[in-house]
């Protein structure tokens, strides 16, 4: 079975959180939190995903 990967931009993400929240969310405020719960990081003015160990079940 393949699977595909498909990435949102944080203005996306933040319509999709609005629906759940009934809040409005930039895609500033996706990219801070998404920092905070250290997913990515600000490398000079682009953001950068945080590279993370994938867990590999037995």
């Amino acid at each position: 079975m393949k699977i595909e990967t498909q990435f949102l931009t944080p203005t996306e993400i933040g319509r999709e959180l609005e629906k759940l929240i009934s809040q409005k969310m930039s895609g500033m405020q996706v990219n801070k939190l998404l920092q905070e719960i250290k997913l990515q990081r600000k490398v000079a003015n682009s953001w950068e995903r945080e590279q993370r160990e994938k867990v590999r079940s037995s």
